[in-house]
């Protein structure tokens, strides 16, 4: 890729997106970036301190494309029969999805080489994916899928399930095939539910 003219930004953060997802954290540099795209160090560092800059820049970017996944799979589960519960479902398979389908941004967003994920807002109204994780377990304790006291604490409990399985997946462990995960994601997310179902005192 040349730059010509425009955002040069815009350009930079296009290719440390081109290059991360081809060789990962270790092989991305702000100078590698500069390089491909035909200009000088000099103006690439006018728009990043540093390689941990442009990391944070993407992550960023993952961090709104993930939220838009989840706000997708929200609104088209939306109406369906026993809707709350389905909206749960569909929140962890948009996250899984994401996960498995973009595994350097997504160990980038979540390997702790930026800010944690709460610290970054994805859209318009603030929100990030874990508050979108908020909503559709606040959905259960509306529709009455949740008690309260069963609710609290749920978010800790619902992410490390969909993102243990997302890991599994990236590390090889587990098949990726669209088919065996979605079916994984739909009966972790059921037994998530059920578990926190069961938390409550009889």
């Amino acid at each position: 890729m040349s730059y010509h003219h425009g955002n040069l930004r815009h350009a930079l953060l296009e290719q440390a997106r081109t290059t991360l997802e081809s060789t990962g954290v270790d092989g991305l540099s702000l100078r590698a970036c500069a390089r491909a795209i035909g200009v000088d160090n000099a103006a690439a560092y006018r728009h990043f301190k540093n390689k941990k800059a442009v990391l944070t820049a993407v992550a960023g970017a993952g961090f709104v494309e993930l939220g838009r996944e989840m706000t997708r799979a929200m609104e088209a589960a939306s109406g369906q029969r026993q809707d709350a519960p389905a909206i749960f479902v569909a929140v962890g398979q948009a996250y899984v999805t994401f996960g498995v389908a973009h595994k350097h941004l997504y160990r980038l967003m979540f390997g702790g080489h930026v800010s944690p994920e709460r610290d970054a807002k994805t859209n318009s109204d603030g929100e990030t994916p874990f508050a979108l994780l908020s909503h559709s377990l606040d959905r259960l304790v509306a529709s009455g899928d949740l008690t309260p006291t069963a609710r609290q604490g749920a978010e800790t409990v619902a992410w490390a399930a969909v993102h243990g399985l997302v890991s599994l997946a990236l590390d090889g462990h587990i098949e990726t095939d669209s088919s065996i995960l979605e079916s994984a994601t739909h009966r972790l997310c059921d037994v998530v539910l059920a578990g926190l179902r069961g938390t409550e005192s009889p």
